[in-house]
C-alpha cells in the first residue's frame, strides 16, 4: 500500500506539481459525475513513485456523490470545511439550501489551499499563532470567515496581518496571479447579477470545463511570466 503524506510537506515546484495534480484528478473525476464538495488542506496529500517523484492525490471522499446515482441528491447540500470554502457557500443563501454546489466551488477550495500553504505553512508546519485574517477562517462563524474572504479577494495580504511566507516567495506569485482570477470571477458574476450577497441566486450554469480552461490559462500566463515556474506553461 502507498504511504500518503500531508501535500504541506512538500515545498517549492515539487508541491506545486502535485497541488495541480490534485486539481486535475479533482477536475477530470468531476467529469465523470462524482462530485467531492468538501476538498480542504487535510484531503490533499501525495505519495512517491518509483522514481522518487512525489504525486498528488486527492483523500476523503466520504461527502462526494454520484450525482447520477439512485439519491435524494440536489447539489443544494451545504459541505465543505470552513476555511477551504468558495465564498458562495459561506452566505445566508447558501446556508438556507439556495445555492447549488458548483465545479467553480471545488475549484475555489482547491485556490484557498494554496493561500493556506503559502500563509500559514512554514517546513510542514502551520505557524503558531496563525496570522489573524486566517485565524478569523478557523475560529469565527461562516459570516465572519465570509466577510474576511471577501475583503482578502479585494486587497490580499494588504490587510491581512502577514503576508506569504519567505520560503514560499515564488509560489505567492501564482496565488496572486488565481487571486485575480477568482476576484475578477466573482466580479464578473455580480455584473450579470449572478451574485446577490444572501439573496438566492440566480440559476447558474455549471461550466467545469471552461472554468478549467480559464484556471489553466492563469497557470500558463504566470509560467511565462516567472522563469522560476516556468514548468507552469506545460500544464
Amino acid at each position: 500500500m502507498r504511504r500518503l503524506e500531508p501535500i504541506h510537506a512538500l515545498v517549492g515546484e515539487d508541491f506545486i506539481r502535485a497541488w495541480l495534480e490534485c486539481a486535475r484528478a479533482h477536475h477530470l473525476i468531476w467529469l465523470k459525475d462524482i462530485h467531492h464538495r468538501d476538498l480542504s488542506l487535510k484531503n490533499l496529500m501525495f505519495y512517491r513513485d518509483g522514481d522518487n517523484r512525489p504525486r498528488g492525490v486527492v483523500n476523503d471522499w466520504d461527502l462526494a456523490c454520484d450525482v447520477q446515482g439512485l439519491q435524494t441528491h440536489t447539489g443544494l447540500e451545504l459541505t465543505g470545511t470552513m476555511p477551504f470554502m468558495a465564498i458562495d457557500l459561506l452566505t445566508n443563501a447558501a446556508f438556507r439550501g439556495e445555492v447549488r454546489h458548483l465545479y467553480r466551488h471545488d475549484l475555489e477550495s482547491v485556490f484557498w489551499t494554496l493561500i493556506w500553504v503559502v500563509s500559514c505553512i512554514e517546513d510542514g508546519k502551520q505557524i503558531d499563532p496563525l496570522p489573524e485574517r486566517f485565524q478569523r477562517w478557523v475560529s469565527g462563524n461562516m459570516m465572519t470567515c465570509c466577510d474576511s474572504k471577501r475583503a482578502f479577494l479585494s486587497f490580499g495580504w494588504k490587510y491581512s496581518g502577514g503576508g506569504p511566507r519567505p520560503t514560499w516567495s515564488v509560489e505567492s506569485k501564482l496565488a496572486r496571479a488565481v487571486l485575480y482570477y477568482f476576484y475578477d470571477a466573482q466580479h464578473a458574476r455580480r455584473m450579470q447579477g449572478l451574485l446577490l450577497d444572501d439573496t438566492a441566486p440566480v440559476e447558474e450554469v455549471d461550466e467545469p470545463e471552461k472554468v478549467w480552461g480559464e484556471f489553466c490559462a492563469v497557470l500558463r500566463g504566470v509560467g511565462r511570466a516567472h522563469p522560476a515556474m516556468g514548468y507552469l506553461v506545460d500544464i
